[in-house]
């Protein structure tokens, strides 16, 4: 995933399909990352992997991305994908409402929570609201689901994936300059095949 100073949306973009729910409760939809540990890495180019490089720091506390959606009905949020693809990743320690705020090079993993929702508790709110929100005021039982890891960096280390993403990646100035080696539907296929692991089904317990 890239990171940049003033924010920049996560891709490919994480989406979920979530079961189990109450048809005619509200629910609440947070997204936040989880540190997993305090070392930075490094891309280890001749054999194509991550590297420890040496300590890293600590990322900044209790932030959560709300679905812009959220609160929504248990049967809608149940018809379709919910995706997360207007988060914004910034390795800025102060990030703006709709950003989260990551460490390049050091691992964290994303995780969905889910949280049944009165009406009181959002009466007075926009369902098209879209802010980070801070995880503590979350009092009430909820489910979550750890998904993959992943490493935010500010360019794109492996090249050859850079040759796969270029022919139709909108922010190609953080990408190295590489020829594309592949046509548009040989990079869709792959974006398709990305994607199908950044989807999962949940049901909560």
């Amino acid at each position: 995933m890239i990171i940049t100073k003033s924010g920049r949306r996560m891709f490919p973009a994480i989406r979920v399909k979530l079961h189990g729910l109450k048809s005619d409760a509200k629910y609440k939809v947070w997204i936040e990352f989880l540190q997993l540990d305090q070392q930075k890495y490094r891309y280890v180019y001749h054999s194509s992997k991550w590297m420890v490089a040496g300590s890293g720091d600590v990322m900044v506390p209790n932030q959560a991305y709300q679905h812009p959606d959220s609160p929504v009905d248990g049967a809608f949020v149940q018809s379709q994908l919910v995706s997360f693809e207007r988060i914004k990743l910034t390795n800025h320690d102060k990030p703006r409402p709709g950003q989260i705020s990551l460490l390049s090079m050091q691992r964290f993993v994303p995780r969905i929570r889910i949280q049944e929702t009165q009406v009181d508790d959002f009466e007075e709110e926009s369902p098209m609201f879209t802010d980070s929100v801070r995880v503590s005021y979350i009092d009430r039982p909820h489910n979550f689901l750890y998904h993959i890891g992943t490493v935010p960096v500010r360019l794109t280390q492996n090249t050859n994936l850079v040759r796969v993403k270029c022919p139709s990646q909108q922010h190609k100035s953080i990408l190295p300059d590489v020829k594309p080696i592949v046509e548009r539907n040989a990079y869709q296929d792959f974006l398709s095949a990305c994607q199908s692991k950044l989807i999962s089904t949940f049901y909560p317990h």
